[in-house]
């Protein structure tokens, strides 16, 4: 019988080739997790993203918007835009940023409330309008309609046709 040919390997190598396998498994997760959450965590601390003065102008031209679409400065959405909008300059100057940063982004979610309800009640006073006209409409060709049944049988001065 043959023998079999003398292993020259350690025996310990598949144990370091395991663990060499594990420790890259699980870097390869912790670089997964850090690309993951690493950029929500910077821009929810304000490292990265806009400042806190640009969210303050974005909420401003949102509130400007609202204006141009329609919407009342008594509206309570506006209202409580405007109050936000205070508030987030308020504690910008007091050096509370993040604070600051949240006050802006309440206030542009309801200055885009506001424009949503300007834009609606539009549409409903056009679609409003829209009905008076056809009412308008119908009205009058139900006058035409009847001055025709009643016009054949006088004469030109009697309808009111003639000359003054």
């Amino acid at each position: 019988m043959k023998k079999p040919p003398e292993e020259r390997r350690s025996p310990d190598r598949e144990r370091h080739t395991l663990r060499l396998l594990r420790r890259l498994s699980v870097l390869a997760l912790a670089a997964t997790v850090v690309l993951l959450v690493g950029p929500r965590l910077l821009a929810f601390f304000g490292l990265i993203g806009p400042s806190v003065q640009d969210r303050i102008a974005e909420a401003e031209r949102a509130l400007r918007a609202a204006e141009s679409y329609g919407a009342r400065p008594d509206s309570p959405a506006m209202l409580s835009a405007r109050q936000e909008v205070e508030a987030a300059r308020r504690l910008a100057g007091q050096g509370s940023d993040r604070a600051a940063r949240h006050a802006a982004q309440r206030a542009q979610a309801r200055a885009t409330e506001a424009q949503a309800t300007a834009l609606v009640s539009e549409g409903l006073s056009e679609q409003k309008a829209h009905a008076l006209v056809q009412d308008l409409d119908r009205e009058v060709n139900e006058l035409e309609n009847l001055y025709a049944k009643v016009s054949p049988g006088l004469d030109r001065p009697a309808r009111g046709g003639g000359r003054r």
